[in-house]
């Protein structure tokens, strides 16, 4: 004799409610299994349609997810708070510091801009600087700019700091 269907749980649209239970397997393991089921009509009989997956490993994906988000926004907190810092000491040194990477081609690109340059490259903003490190060079006094590009890449070849003095040309033509 077939079981009685459960009327109380089925929705208007014929549906049962999705389950979620733990099951465990014969060889006793611990699995999570989704049931979701549509009650069917076909030729005036009711079936009922039933799908059950396994969900185990879906659970665990997203509990690692949660995990690592979790731990990225820890990790990014630290690097704004370490960050603020050194704008707030380099704020303070006198000219402007900064990390200037070259790449193989021969680019130049700011890692890090100290707020400062704002002052000393008039018309920039510290992002302007570090999206397009020629918009800074085009405020160099044309006679300085050969020698001022070949004291970094001295600089760089012999893993040396930095120190060069070298004229700014603004728009209003002050020098």
């Amino acid at each position: 004799e077939r079981a009685a269907w459960p009327e109380h749980k089925v929705g208007a649209d014929g549906t049962l409610p999705h389950l979620e239970k733990p099951f465990q397997r014969r060889d006793g393991q611990q699995v999570l299994l989704h049931h979701s089921a549509v009650r069917v009509n076909i030729g005036g009989t009711d079936y009922l349609l039933a799908y059950v997956r396994d969900v185990t490993r879906e659970y665990a994906s997203a509990a690692e997810l949660l995990a690592s988000e979790q731990l990225l926004k820890a990790t990014n907190a630290r690097l704004q708070e370490r960050l603020q810092f050194i704008d707030k000491v380099t704020s303070r040194a006198p000219g402007v510091i900064f990390q200037l990477q070259r790449s193989a081609q021969g680019l130049y690109q700011f890692l890090y801009v100290a707020a400062p340059i704002k002052d000393i490259y008039r018309g920039f903003t510290v992002e302007q600087v570090m999206a397009d490190s020629r918009c800074a060079l085009a405020l160099h006094h044309p006679d300085d700019v050969a020698l001022y590009l070949r004291s970094i890449e001295e600089s760089a070849q012999n893993q040396t700091p930095w120190v060069h003095e070298y004229r700014l040309r603004y728009a209003d033509g002050e020098i």
